[in-house]
């Protein structure tokens, strides 16, 4: 796991690795939020969407996190589990955070495609050479397919 981003915000920090994000949280705002100062860690392929609002004169910006199947909880305090606060100032770096999670996020689905793909082309192959063997198609037949199917 490598470190990309971290990111401070009002009640806690964004912490941006290659396959996860971690909200973590500390001191009374910890206690208030979870019940305890522990960090919560979301893969980045369970991230279902990314709300960001960078603030205003009037509101804090806030940068929340959806994840399938997860019901958001708001906390006492008005704190949800999925979500960090901050000042206008610091909204670059959450808009960094979200560009650079949704890039991974597409990366870690091209890779997740392409392994089905692989996989599903040796099937493929397997396939044409059971029905070469069975004599259903030609020698030739067999071997155009596999040009095509290995991309050759």
């Amino acid at each position: 796991m490598t470190q990309l981003l971290e990111v401070k915000g009002r009640n806690g920090t964004l912490v941006v690795t290659d396959k996860k994000i971690i909200i973590k949280r500390k001191g009374l705002v910890a206690l208030i939020n979870k019940g305890s100062a522990s960090d919560k860690e979301i893969p980045i392929k369970n991230i279902s969407a990314i709300e960001y609002f960078k603030g205003n004169m009037m509101v804090n910006g806030k940068i929340q996190f959806s994840v399938p199947g997860e019901v958001a909880v708001v906390k006492p305090g008005g704190f949800e589990e999925n979500t960090i606060i901050f000042l206008k100032k610091q909204a670059a770096g959450f808009l960094k955070a979200k560009e650079m999670i949704e890039e991974l996020k597409e990366k870690l689905e091209q890779e997740s495609n392409q392994v089905v793909n692989q996989v599903s082309s040796a099937d493929e192959l397997k396939k044409f050479a059971e029905l070469k063997e069975q004599g259903l198609i030609t020698e030739e037949e067999f071997n155009a397919k596999k040009k095509t199917l290995l991309g050759l």
